[in-house]
């Protein structure tokens, strides 16, 4: 990878944390469909964006050491003589990095979870039973038993439109639901281990 282009991520990580939160960021990026659906008040929703914040400034400064990291793995394998040691130390920090950042999106699903009451909570498993649903509907069209355009057709979001931020942190960590592809971004039914009760 180039310097430029390593140097570029590691600005745009840089930058992804340092959103603070405010009532520009609380009006003008929370769903307001989310927060009519679930009937948030604001506290709930400042409260949440502020968890949300929080954890992306964690983000930022992980991905931004996972870059650096990912250098010196270059550096390393790119010597005469490999050492085990050093790629060995710097795979097992990027493997520590990954865990923290699983361990910190859990505790601030677990925080966000904990501001709703129980109807909104009965309301949120709602959504994570449409979320499986919507995963069987893609398997559904792989199969070619529904037809694509008909299933998704109105007022659905597209699966490209979905925030991953403020899905994952009310549906714990999830995969961004696509249909129809392979990779990454696909996923199966029973992907999704939300611990979300009513």
């Amino acid at each position: 990878m180039s310097k430029i282009a390593v140097l570029f991520l590691l600005s745009i990580a840089a930058g992804y944390g340092q959103l603070l939160p405010g009532r520009e960021l609380i009006e003008g990026l929370f769903p307001p469909q989310l927060k009519t659906y679930l009937e948030l008040t604001d506290a709930q929703v400042t409260a949440m964006t502020k968890a949300n914040s929080d954890l992306n400034a964690f983000r930022a400064g992980k991905v931004q050491r996972q870059f650096q990291v990912q250098m010196e793995l270059a550096q390393e394998t790119a010597k005469q003589t490999v050492d085990p040691m050093a790629l060995g130390l710097r795979h097992a920090e990027l493997e520590v990095i990954q865990r923290e950042i699983a361990a910190e999106q859990k505790k601030t699903a677990t925080a966000v979870q904990s501001l709703l009451t129980a109807p909104q909570k009965a309301k949120l498993a709602t959504l994570q039973q449409a979320l499986q649903l919507y995963s069987l509907a893609c398997t559904a069209v792989d199969q070619n038993v529904l037809d694509a355009p008909m299933a998704f057709a109105g007022n659905i979001i597209p699966a490209n439109r979905i925030d991953p931020t403020f899905a994952s942190f009310l549906l714990g960590r999830v995969a961004l639901p696509t249909c129809g592809g392979t990779g990454s971004g696909a996923f199966r039914f029973g992907d999704f281990t939300s611990t979300v009760t009513p």
